[in-house]
């Protein structure tokens, strides 16, 4: 992916981990699998594209080129909170927030900034396929009164991305409205 960016565009300043899988399963009838597929996706994933990623940026750093590069990492409100049935899931999305919080700190002084969005009760498919109740009970706990858009999410990412969020590492924003 990284050598796909480069080939297609001719540098890399950006990378939004932004995969996921639920295998939901009440903790005590979860099987090994199941907690393993979140894992690989969830933490290995954004270690994987990121590990090439950063070592991307610090063979333009030991050339003398100057890097202002991001990571931008996605959790969710289970990572922050936790959640019934999902525990792997959850876990997993938790490593996400301490992955951000360490790679913020480790890669700062290279000119790589990283930081995680953490989006819930966003209007997604996910939420399409639940019952109205369920919907309406969701929505029921948001203080700002209704489910989230996608390009809300967008728009926070844009900024994470952006100069005018050039002080900001190992943040973790939580857009649940």
């Amino acid at each position: 992916a990284i050598k796909q960016a480069l080939d297609s565009f001719g540098d890399l300043h950006i990378v939004l981990n932004n995969a996921g899988i639920n295998r939901d399963r009440m903790f005590a009838s979860m099987t090994e699998q199941e907690w393993d597929a979140i894992m690989a996706v969830h933490l290995k994933g954004h270690f994987c594209i990121s590990s090439h990623a950063v070592h991307y940026w610090r063979g333009q750093s030991k050339e003398g080129k100057p890097v202002d590069a991001r990571i931008i990492n996605t959790t969710s409100g289970a990572g922050l909170q936790g959640s019934i049935g999902q525990s792997n899931y959850a876990a997993a999305k938790a490593g996400v927030i301490a992955l951000t919080k360490a790679f913020g700190k480790e890669l700062a002084m290279t000119g790589i900034r990283v930081n995680c969005v953490a989006p819930a009760a966003i209007d997604t498919e996910i939420l399409h396929q639940v019952t109205p109740e369920f919907k309406a009970a969701v929505i029921a706990k948001i203080p700002m009164g209704r489910l989230g858009r996608p390009e809300e999410v967008a728009h926070l990412v844009n900024w994470l991305a952006s100069e005018e969020c050039s002080f900001c590492t190992g943040a973790v924003v939580d857009i649940s409205g």
